[in-house]
């Protein structure tokens, strides 16, 4: 039945979106000051920045990293859809972001993530438009140019460059200039903040803040409830359950641009996996970042069932479970 409204695009489809996002989000709306003690810090020296206004006007933080979570559940469906990354469209991909993200109590709260998931979003729409035969070249600069960005929020977000450099090699189109038109991308925010710190003679703060990060990374200290650790064993779960589901489509069945972006979808996973290992004491908050392509991967597998009431009855227990999460300390 829950996969039956979403299955397919209505006029009431984003109302329905909002109001789950809403329902599942209104602790943190009612209460927004209880939610910044999950705030994490030495993340990213731009998302740093805004932790005082946080604390200041918690109301408008809780309000600004709901618009910003609504606005990737949104984008992401389009995405999905425009890049022919399932048979159909529908807002199942939508419906599932906003699970994922609402499913513990650490991510109705401003977090890094999801500032930093904004520019991984459009730069994924980037790395999938390489495919075309124009501004291939461009398209790689702004992605590039994009993951820089993301990562300046939070760093484990620059483990995407990964993702771009590989795609190149799934598209057929990396060489020398797809290359040196990805390191400028991604250095060229890195160089204008380097000049604006150092004008402004901020530089030491933002050494002092990466250094620390550093050492969050390099000798963690993890405090984790019971439900943090079977959450993480769920999100394992779908994560293996979504790649395999993806290696096991009919892909010769698919045209070719297809196949490659459900390959590429493949490796955004993995990448997003392998964040975790740089992610330091902010474990949980990497979720942020591997909720992006989990969430296509997994409306592709509950999509792709040819039982749907099996389909139906998974996602209503996913759902059950992911939904929850976010009552559960």
């Amino acid at each position: 039945m829950l996969l039956r409204i979403f299955y397919k695009q209505q006029w009431y489809t984003p109302f329905l979106l909002a109001i789950t996002g809403l329902a599942l989000w209104q602790r943190a709306l009612i209460n927004p000051s209880d939610s910044l003690e999950y705030v994490g810090e030495n993340i990213g020296p731009l998302f740093d920045r805004m932790i005082p206004f946080f604390h200041d006007h918690p109301t408008a933080a809780i309000l600004i990293t709901f618009v910003l979570m609504m606005f990737q559940a949104f984008f992401i469906t389009h995405l999905a859809s425009s890049k022919v990354l399932k048979n159909r469209f529908s807002a199942i991909t939508g419906l599932i972001f906003i699970l994922l993200t609402s499913s513990r109590p650490f991510m109705l709260a401003p977090q890094a993530g999801y500032f930093a998931g904004v520019f991984i979003l459009l730069a994924f729409n980037k790395i999938l438009n390489t495919y075309a035969p124009k501004d291939v070249i461009l398209q790689i600069f702004n992605a590039g140019l994009l993951i820089s960005l993301a990562g300046l929020f939070y760093f484990p977000a620059w483990s995407f460059f990964i993702l771009l450099i590989i795609s190149l090699a799934i598209y057929y189109v990396i060489s020398f200039r797809t290359v040196i038109a990805a390191l400028t991308g991604f250095i060229t925010p890195l160089f204008f903040l380097f000049v604006i710190l150092w004008v402004s003679g901020q530089l030491e703060g933002f050494t002092t803040s990466f250094s620390q990060y550093q050492d969050n990374w390099l000798s963690p200290d993890f405090s984790f409830t019971r439900y943090d650790r079977i959450y993480l064993y769920i999100l394992g779960f779908l994560t293996i359950l979504s790649l395999f589901s993806l290696r096991m489509l009919h892909m010769p069945a698919k045209v070719i641009v297809v196949r490659k972006r459900m390959l590429t979808l493949s490796v955004a996973l993995v990448v997003a996996v392998l964040s975790y290992a740089v992610a330091g004491k902010h474990l949980l908050v990497n979720q942020s970042l591997l909720i992006i392509p989990l969430s296509v991967a997994l409306a592709v597998f509950f999509e792709d069932l040819d039982r749907r009431i099996l389909a139906e009855s998974l996602f209503l227990l996913t759902a059950i479970i992911l939904a929850a999460g976010h009552l559960l300390v």
